[in-house]
């Protein structure tokens, strides 16, 4: 008489994929680390809308760059998680989670990322004006169009601009299309016939 083989339940490894293993969670982390690591890194790939050969565009150009090096680490940082999640067999346990919140972040990091170069190849604007108010990284400028700007200069920079930038200081200021500013100097030096 044959005997019908018994079958225990399947064993735990069977069905798995290298997705599902820690080895690969630990190279997508890893990925991560070093993908951000070097985009904040990256020098300028694109050509900046400013001209470089004068001191106070140069300067404007390097901070838009600095300001803009976050949201492209944040973008090269997110890619290999979107990977991880998007490896065989799809959608399936913790990955789908992975994936999801991956893809959200990474749509968030590319908006940044693409007005932040967008900033950086457009020529910066240029406004005068008598400082209304200046807290912060925040100045106001007083006259027909009262609005703040966000400067995104160097700490050092920042610090010098607030030892003699007071109220009513006429200034001017390179602006990115947000309307961020990237330089600020005294109006004596805008340079407006350049």
């Amino acid at each position: 008489m044959i005997q019908p083989k018994l079958q225990g339940p399947p064993s735990k490894g069977s069905g798995s994929s290298f997705a599902d293993t820690p080895l690969a969670a630990g190279l997508a982390v890893a990925a991560c680390v070093i993908a951000g690591f070097l985009a904040a890194h990256l020098p300028p790939f694109v050509p900046s809308g400013a001209k470089l050969s004068d001191a106070a565009q140069a300067d404007y150009a390097r901070n838009v760059w600095s300001s803009t090096v976050p949201a492209l680490a944040a973008f090269a940082s997110i890619c290999p998680l979107v990977a991880f999640g998007l490896l065989p067999p799809l959608m399936r346990g913790p990955r789908s989670v992975v994936l999801a919140v991956s893809v959200a972040a990474l749509c968030v990091a590319s908006f940044f990322a693409l007005n932040g170069v967008n900033g950086y190849r457009q020529p910066p604007l240029t406004i005068i004006g008598a400082v209304a108010s200046f807290q912060g990284r925040d100045i106001q400028l007083g006259g027909f169009q009262e609005r703040t700007h966000h400067l995104i200069l160097s700490d050092q920079e920042l610090r010098q601009a607030h030892s003699w930038v007071k109220p009513h200081t006429v200034v001017f200021l390179y602006l990115t299309p947000s309307g961020d500013a990237g330089y600020i100097g005294p109006s004596a030096t805008s340079g407006l016939g350049q």
